[in-house]
C-alpha cells in the first residue's frame, strides 16, 4: 500500500460525532491510522459509550463489530464514503484546499481540511497531527462553518488576515474578524489542549460551489494536543 497522504504531519483521522442534544458535546468515536502496508481502525473508549447510547451508529462501523480492531488494505466504510474520487466537485475542492497544480488526489489530507461532513450520516473528521516546528507547536488547516448572515463580511477578508476567537461555551468556539462573528471552529477544537491558538486566512474563494468557504491555518501551542481523555483508545 502506498503512503495514503503526502502530508507528513497527519498521523491519523478521528471519526467524530457532535451530539444533537444539549450541551452538544463532540466525541471522537474511532481512530484511523496506517503504516506502509495496512490501515488500522478502532473504537475509542468514549466511542463505545456513544455507540451503546446510539446502537444504530454501529451500521457505520461494521469493521469494528463487537469491539474488534480492523486491520486491512482497504479504508473502513465510514472513511471511504467521504473520500474524493475525481469528480468535478472533488476537483474544485482539491484546488481550493491545495492548488491547481496538485498532481495527486490526496483524500486523507482533504478530509483533514474539509471536516469530512457528508449527507447521510452525522459524523465528521478530526485530524491527528504531530508537531511541525518543535515539540510544542502544531499546525493544521481547516475550513470552518460560516455563519449564514456573514457571507458579505467573509468575502472581503484579505488573505493572511489574522482572526480572533472566543470560547462561547465549553463546546463552542466562535471566530471573529474585526469584532464581527463570522464562523465557528469545528467541535473537536474544544477538546484539543493548547495554551495558544493563532488563526490566519490562507484562502478566500468566491467559487459558487464552495459558498464563500475560507481555508484557515491554525497554529496551536501545547505540550500534548490530544491529552484530553476523550481521545483514549
Amino acid at each position: 500500500m502506498k503512503t495514503p497522504t503526502l502530508d507528513k504531519t497527519i498521523n491519523g483521522l478521528y471519526v467524530g460525532y457532535k451530539d444533537i442534544n444539549p450541551p452538544h458535546q463532540w466525541y471522537p468515536l474511532a481512530l484511523l491510522t496506517w503504516d506502509e502496508s495496512e490501515y488500522y481502525f478502532q473504537i475509542t473508549q468514549i466511542g463505545f459509550q456513544i455507540l451503546e447510547k446510539y446502537p444504530g451508529f454501529w451500521m457505520s462501523f461494521p469493521e469494528c463489530k463487537n469491539g474488534s480492531i480492523y486491520q486491512g488494505k482497504y479504508l473502513p466504510m465510514v472513511i471511504q464514503k467521504r473520500m474524493p474520487w475525481g469528480r468535478e466537485d472533488d476537483r474544485r475542492e482539491i484546488e481550493f484546499f491545495f492548488d491547481s497544480n496538485c498532481k495527486r488526489l490526496d483524500g486523507i489530507a482533504s478530509l483533514a481540511r474539509n471536516g469530512g461532513m457528508r449527507s447521510g450520516d452525522p459524523f465528521d473528521i478530526c485530524p491527528l497531527v504531530k508537531p511541525t516546528i518543535n515539540d510544542n507547536t502544531y499546525q493544521l488547516y481547516f475550513s470552518p462553518k460560516i455563519i449564514n448572515d456573514s457571507s458579505e463580511l467573509v468575502r472581503t477578508i484579505p488573505i493572511e488576515t489574522t482572526l480572533s476567537h472566543y470560547q462561547e461555551s465549553s463546546n463552542s468556539i466562535a471566530i471573529f474578524n474585526k469584532g464581527a462573528k463570522i464562523a465557528y471552529l469545528h467541535g473537536y477544537f474544544s477538546h484539543l489542549r493548547f495554551s495558544s491558538l493563532n488563526l490566519k486566512v490562507k484562502r478566500n474563494d468566491d467559487e459558487p460551489y464552495l459558498a464563500w468557504r475560507l481555508l484557515i491555518e491554525a497554529e496551536l501551542i501545547g505540550e500534548n494536543l490530544y491529552q484530553d481523555s476523550c481521545f483514549k483508545l
